[in-house]
């Protein structure tokens, strides 16, 4: 279109070109024949890592985009960054608020009415569903597929099995097999819907046995999709945190004492292991501060940790293990997250 800008170092930006045939031979050639520099944008997971990684022979970087972290979310907002006093906490403590109700999705920030949350989240699931399932895949069941959409989503930072999902289908006359139902949840993983947490553990018989977590890309889009609302700011707190993790590593994992206890996650290597609760107030509620730092404790001592961490929204303290001199450190979110 233009020659005479043959010779000149050019730009191109294309956008979802995952859906044009034989698009990985035409970079290559522009690649190859112009000075230039290629940018490809795309929502699938398989056009980010495995397609470009086998078509381009390793001459990529990518970059994986997620719904604004807390920090962009103060960003977009003119709020501050930082705590540097009272009044900047303050500002933060209540963006934080907002960003529990809102999430980190940009275009949910400009819906004239709080009203249309909810249709928008729900509208934005089905045209992931449509576009970058249904139609990249051709899948043979879109009634079922739908529904263990909709099931994963109102299940977001629980365990889940594929047994049980197959036996709620059944219980709804949607039969899938358990091979259909792995297939199906790796689909809707490779659209950066949903993510999965396995239990850590080098055994892969012993992940692949035990119940896995699911987390949504957007807390406040599992939201709109959940009923229940009494453990919601729960749920929504530990997605956040999970996301927030995911952004800096591609291994999340949660972790199971021998005592039972379920901790939220485990990341890192051994030689750097962290240990990370989400509880969203620990109160004046003793069962629920025993039950949380006791979980900790539990792994610490397992996995011969010296600290490990309890994320809350807003509470605040240094817990010591008289016994063991083990510290857990209970850190408000909206600190933890601009910490990461």
């Amino acid at each position: 279109m233009y020659p005479e800008k043959h010779g000149q170092r050019t730009y191109f930006f294309f956008d979802e070109l995952q859906y044009v045939n034989q698009w990985a031979q035409f970079i290559n050639r522009i690649q190859t024949t112009e000075n230039c520099e290629v940018y490809i944008t795309g929502s699938s997971a398989k056009l980010l890592s495995k397609e470009i990684a086998t078509e381009l022979g390793g001459r990529t970087c990518t970059w994986e985009m997620f719904p604004f972290s807390f920090r962009e979310f103060l960003r977009a907002n003119s709020k501050p960054e930082s705590i540097s006093d009272i009044s900047s906490r303050d500002e933060i403590i209540g963006a934080f608020g907002d960003y529990v109700t809102k999430g980190g999705m940009p275009e949910r920030l400009l819906l004239p009415r709080e009203a249309m949350a909810a249709l928008y989240f729900q509208n934005l699931v089905n045209d992931v569903f449509t576009r970058d399932i249904m139609l990249r895949y051709n899948t043979q069941h879109p009634v079922q597929l739908k529904r263990l959409v909709q099931m994963l989503m109102t299940s977001c930072s629980r365990l889940f099995s594929v047994n049980k999902l197959k036996q709620r289908l059944a219980g709804e006359r949607n039969k899938l097999s358990h091979e259909l139902i792995r297939d199906y949840i790796d689909k809707i993983i490779d659209c950066y819907l949903l993510f999965t947490v396995p239990i850590r553990s080098y055994n892969t018989a012993v992940q692949a046995v035990n119940p896995k977590k699911v987390y949504c890309v957007d807390h406040a889009m599992a939201q709109a999709f959940s009923r229940a609302t009494s453990d919601n700011n729960r749920f929504a707190l530990e997605n956040m945190i999970f996301v927030e993790l995911r952004r800096t590593m591609e291994h999340v994992y949660y972790y199971k004492t021998a005592h039972g206890d379920e901790i939220d996650f485990a990341v890192g290597p051994d030689s750097d292991l962290r240990l990370i609760q989400v509880c969203w107030e620990l109160g004046g509620q003793e069962k629920t501060r025993d039950r949380e730092i006791g979980a900790l404790l539990n792994g610490m001592k397992e996995l011969e940790l010296q600290e490990s961490w309890l994320v809350t929204a807003y509470e605040e303290e240094e817990v010591k293990d008289e016994k063991t001199g083990r510290m857990i450190h209970v850190v408000p979110a909206y600190k933890w997250l601009l910490q990461t």
